[in-house]
This record gives structure tokens, sequence and C-alpha cells, in this order.
């Protein structure tokens, strides 16, 4: 979010689309992740989680007309989608020389040999799961060969049919390449202002005390994103081996996260009067620093 307004706040008229593509991806991620951690909320705390004192359904309800104001999320997601596919057009469209051809397709073979090596593809330690560099190389892989699958797919189809029958066929790609995009900039993001706090010279006690979590729940989104979708294992970028260890690593992070739980909320600084609950379970916690 930070990043979408310092992008706004210095906007120029050249920015227009990528900043409504920004948003567009902003808006989606928000709504889908409060929707699903309501979720998640309310299964945790069993009959209570219904109680309308504890608020969780209200603000349940409240999420799921978000998800459709301002832009529904499926609509927004395929113009996310389209604007990825724009910017690729833009950069590898028709007017692309012999030479510059050669250059990208020699870049790419290069790209898909280092990112699908046998010995990547088999690592498994967590030194290499917890990497920055991994994480983010696997997202930013994914939506390139997303991006020039749905390029290459719309590209044979105009040929046969009008360029909106060949869209509308391939939505889902559209959704696909939409969704990968925003969790790359969801990863890159959380990285990158990690990496930020660490070049703070005079950072915060508090800010010193959660910069291992933070590190911990940026591996613990991308490692989820990967295990989440399909694409990595059946596009070979990940063995079974590998994906059975991301699934591990996976449970590893909550147990590792779960002491610093109430340290991550607290750095929100949301205040106490927010929280009308009536869960047992939480009325021994402060919220307060």
């Amino acid at each position: 979010m930070r990043y979408c307004k310092t992008r706004y706040a210095n906007r120029t008229q050249d920015d227009a689309k990528q900043l409504h593509v920004l948003i567009a991806a902003l808006k989606i991620a928000c709504t889908n992740g409060a929707k699903d951690i309501l979720q998640t909320c309310r299964e945790c705390c069993g009959g209570q989680g219904y109680l309308t004192s504890n608020l969780i359904c209200s603000l349940r309800c409240d999420v799921e007309a978000f998800v459709t104001i301002d832009g529904d999320n499926t609509v927004l997601l395929q113009q996310v989608g389209g604007g990825v596919l724009a910017e690729f057009q833009r950069q590898y469209g028709e007017n692309m020389g012999l030479k510059e051809k050669a250059s990208f397709m020699g870049r790419e073979a290069v790209r898909t040999i280092r990112e699908r090596n046998p010995v990547k593809t088999h690592q498994i330690s967590e030194d290499h799961l917890f990497n920055p560099e991994f994480q983010l190389a696997a997202m930013r892989y994914r939506e390139s060969k997303q991006t020039s699958r749905l390029a290459r797919r719309l590209q044979r189809a105009i040929k046969d049919m009008s360029f909106f029958a060949a869209w509308n066929e391939a939505l889902m790609d559209v959704s696909s390449l939409g969704m990968s995009f925003i969790e790359r900039c969801q990863v890159e993001y959380f990285i990158t202002a990690i990496d930020e706090l660490n070049d703070q010279v005079s950072s915060t006690n508090q800010q010193a005390r959660l910069k291992h979590p933070l590190q911990m729940l940026s591996s613990l989104l991308a490692l989820v994103r990967m295990e989440a979708d399909p694409w990595f294992l059946a596009s070979g970028y990940l063995s079974s081996t590998k994906h059975e260890a991301i699934s591990d690593s996976i449970n590893r992070l909550c147990v590792m996260l779960r002491p610093h739980a109430l340290s991550l909320v607290q750095a929100i600084q949301l205040p106490n009067h927010l929280f009308h609950n009536t869960l047992p379970s939480l009325k021994r916690f402060s919220l307060q620093p």
C-alpha cells in the first residue's frame, strides 16, 4: 500500500495505466485476504465465531460487500492480467526487430535452464527455501512464463476468430496471470520493505525486534503461495520432493512465528477500544505494547 501511495503521489500522465493495474491489484489482495482471514478466524473460534458480539460474522458480511464494491474482484483480476499482457506487448510486440527477438528468446532459454535445472528443482534445504532470492525468482518466473504463454495463445487464436472471442476463451489464463502478478508484487514489496528496514541506521527497538519475525512472515507468504498453485508442480519448476519440503517448511514457520504473534499485532498499533469481544481466551491479553 505504501508503494502505491508513493507511486500515486509522484504520478505522471504516462503512469495512469500502470497505476490502475497496481491499485486494482491492491484492492483484490486486501479484500480477498480479509475475507480469507476472517473465515479462518471464525473456524478457529468454533461456536464462539458465530456470536454477533465477537464481530467476526459482521465483519465477514462487510468484507463480502467490499469484494464487489468499487469494481468486482473477478473483473478487476482480468483487468490486471490484461494490463500485464499490454505491458509485455509494449516491450516485445510487433515492432521488435529480429535482433531483439533473438535476444529475448535467448534470455528466456537461459532463464528456463537456470530455473529448472535438476539440482535446483530438488533442493530442499531450509537455507534455500527461506532464501528471498529463491522465493522472488519463483514468483517472477511464473509470471513471465504465464505472460508469454497467454500472448502466444491469443496470437494463434486471433487468426481464426475475433480478438473478443479469443479473449473470452482465454479468461482463465488471464485471471491466473493477474493473480500471479498480485502475488509477485506482494512478495517483492514485502522483501523490499524488510531490506529498507535493514538499511535504517536508527531503527527503533521495536523495529529491530520484529525484523526476524517479518523475515519469517515474508517466507511464509511466498511458500504458501507456491504450495497453493499447482502450476509450480505441473510446469516442473518444483519436484514432488521439493513441494513436500515446502509444506513441511510452512508448518515449521507457523510454529516459529507463534511466540511472536502478539508482538506482530501490537506493531499495528490498533487501539484496545476496537476490540469489543467476549472470547475468553482474549480477555487476558492486552494489545497495547
